[in-house]
């Protein structure tokens, strides 16, 4: 009897051994954890204000353009000629910054 339970004993400890070895967490490499951590960080882009202001008058005069293109059936000539103002004083506004 005292064999038997023993065996079963034994069995039950080196069963809870198997089970922590699996579940632990392994260990890593400290640095390799904070390179991985520093890579995958967003990193902003430091933009001038005269490039953002440049950026903006490139875009505003593409939206121009495009507003300009006949095609354009959805607006009446006279909304398209408010909506090219409207754009064209944007980039009146942006040149100004710029300035």
């Amino acid at each position: 009897m005292k064999k038997l339970v023993f065996e079963s004993l034994n069995e039950l400890f080196e069963a809870k051994k198997a089970a922590e070895t699996e579940d632990a967490p392994k260990a890593e490499n400290i640095g390799k954890v904070k390179d991985k951590t520093e890579k995958s960080k967003a990193v902003k882009p430091t933009e001038t204000k005269n490039e953002k202001a440049k950026q903006a008058i490139a875009a505003l005069e593409a939206e121009k353009k495009k507003a300009q293109k006949p095609g354009n059936m959805k607006q009446t000539p006279s909304q398209k000629k408010a909506n090219i103002e409207a754009i064209q004083k944007k980039i009146d506004a942006w040149r100004k910054k710029l300035e």
